[in-house]
């Protein structure tokens, strides 16, 4: 898989949502539950709102639907492949 952005991996998502749960990165394992984690729909918002500065087109529903930091990655690597 492509890196999507020059400043996003796999590692710095995982640190943007750890820093919205006010969690540890290593406290979130691929494919737990965001939900599960702490994770409420303004934090979604805002998570979409910042990768959608950083020109990545994700959206709310894509991120929602599927709160894994798998499908998440999944979702960003889709959308700027095709962007």
């Amino acid at each position: 898989m492509t890196v999507p952005s020059d400043s996003l991996t796999r590692d710095t998502l995982r640190a943007l949502v750890a820093t919205r749960l006010d969690i540890l990165p290593t406290e979130i394992s691929d494919d737990a539950s965001l939900v599960t984690l702490g994770m409420n729909s303004l934090e979604i918002t805002t998570i979409v709102n910042r990768l959608r500065r950083q020109a990545i087109p994700v959206t709310y529903e894509q991120l929602a639907t599927h709160p894994t930091l798998d499908a998440w990655w999944h979702a960003i690597t889709k959308a700027t492949q095709t962007s």
